[in-house]
């Protein structure tokens, strides 16, 4: 996620206002190509993995979704994704 206010830290609450379900963000891992490195914190402007406990009430969150600590009723405006102008279809040929 990327975070556009605010501080998150291991342990604080992640809520999906979109849903209603929340959980406690178990571990935050800022992400960069194949590799993850585990923080203890991120702030706005971060882009972090936020891995909730299992069991533990995981908001379901979808791409474009506003994820929040549960204080705000603020939610951004999800992603549009635009029709695709051009398909193609490949097979192989046989021998």
């Amino acid at each position: 996620l990327r975070l556009y206010q605010g501080r998150l830290q291991k342990g604080d609450l992640v809520r999906n206002p979109a849903t209603g379900h929340s959980g406690r963000a178990a571990r935050l891992l800022r992400m960069h190509a194949g590799t993850s490195i585990e923080v203890p914190d991120a702030v706005a402007g971060d882009v972090v993995a936020v891995v909730l406990p299992r069991g533990g009430g995981a908001p379901g969150a979808a791409a474009g979704d506003t994820l929040d600590d549960g204080r705000s009723d603020v939610t951004l405006p999800g992603l549009q994704v635009p029709e695709a102008m051009v398909s193609m279809a490949c097979s192989a040929s046989g021998r």
